[in-house]
């Protein structure tokens, strides 16, 4: 029945949005704390003397503070945006990298249909997480970035079709849900 695929897949979808969002809240806590850690060095440098400082990090106070700098540059997406605007970000992140894996096993199954169709299912998986592992470096970014594009409208689609498709078979019914 082809309802059950689109079924499997948004329940599926719906598990790792889920999972992202509460993956979301610890990972937003470590940034907030990173990004307090690294004022907090900041002013220890910046309100103490040149040998208090080379004591504490072996470099000179405009070193030590050149260094904090860059790294403050690098935190400070987390003190202009609000909290709720960084945990929806770190959340839809994690969701796409999640549904860019899940479009990669899709994709790569219809490629191995094609191509082997022979090949037994348990060896198409196999074959699949092998090549995900080999080649992991490489093709996580394009994994997680073709998952931040496509999440979303892959997930309406699927909702869409799992409700299009329940509408029909539910047409002729005398009981309508």
């Amino acid at each position: 029945m082809l309802t059950s695929v689109y079924k499997k897949r948004v329940i599926l979808f719906s598990v790792f949005l889920i999972i992202s969002l509460l993956l979301a809240i610890p990972l937003q806590n470590s940034l907030i704390k990173s990004n307090n850690s690294v004022k907090d060095a900041i002013n220890f440098v910046e309100s103490n003397d040149d040998e208090k400082v080379k004591e504490e990090t072996n470099m000179n106070k405009e070193d030590a503070l050149e260094s904090l700098k860059k790294i403050d540059e690098y935190y400070s997406f987390v003190e202009n945006n609000s909290a709720m605007v960084l945990y929806i970000g770190l959340a839809y992140g994690l969701f796409g990298i999640f549904s860019g894996f899940i479009i990669y096993f899709i994709v790569t199954g219809l490629i191995l249909k094609k191509f082997l169709p022979d090949l037994k299912s348990w060896m198409t998986w196999l074959l699949r997480i092998l090549v995900l592992i080999i080649l992991f470096t490489t093709i996580y970014l394009p994994i997680s970035l073709m998952g931040m594009v496509l999440c979303i409208p892959y997930f309406v689609y699927n909702t869409y079709k799992y409700i299009k498709e329940k509408r029909e078979e539910n047409k002729d019914d005398i009981i309508k849900e």
